[in-house]
């Protein structure tokens, strides 16, 4: 597991663990079906205040892709600023198989990003009723997925960050519209 691939040569699987080379975060991977678990659990809990937990869960995620998203920025010679920012993590999260991810627009205090196919909207076909109920009443979906933008941002770029669907598909049509934006 250790060359080639999109992570470009550089994860490793060593020790029976997964880093990128030269990091210590460890990382693993999950099945498409146990991300969509995470949000039937949340959702069976909370019911359709479940954007609140599953945003502020995402946001924490994303801390673990800190260090290999500031690897690649230094790498790269670019400064942290919004604009390379989310063009590195649109890269970095479709290397991570998060679905095909095109930035659409960047501003001095945002960004919105296009997901093809992200997990959220690809796992749904294994969610549960509460889930999948959301969808047909036309509810935000992707709240995982926008709370990893606003969190990675947050660390990274620093201050205080939010990130929400705009626009999403269906299941014929998977994708979400996510805009990230600093909070004053």
């Amino acid at each position: 597991m250790g060359g080639g691939g999109a992570t470009h040569g550089r994860l490793v699987h060593e020790d029976n663990e997964l880093h990128f080379k030269g990091g210590k975060e460890r990382y693993i991977i999950i099945p498409l079906r146990a991300y969509a678990e995470i949000i039937n659990s949340f959702a069976s809990i909370v019911g359709e205040a479940v954007g609140g937990p599953l945003t502020f869960l995402g946001k924490r995620i994303a801390y673990g892709l800190v260090e290999e998203l500031q690897h690649r920025l230094s790498v790269s010679h670019k400064q942290a600023n919004i604009e390379n920012l989310v063009q590195e993590y649109a890269r970095f999260l479709s290397e991570l198989g998060f679905g095909k991810i095109e930035v659409k627009e960047v501003g001095e205090d945002h960004a919105i990003v296009y997901m093809h196919s992200p997990p959220s909207m690809d796992g749904i076909r294994a969610a549960d009723d509460k889930v999948l109920e959301m969808l047909k009443k036309g509810k935000k979906i992707c709240y995982l997925e926008a709370g990893m933008i606003a969190g990675v941002f947050e660390k990274i770029i620093g201050g205080k960050f939010r990130a929400f669907e705009v626009e999403r598909g269906d299941l014929d049509n998977p994708y979400c519209v996510i805009r990230v934006e600093r909070v004053s």
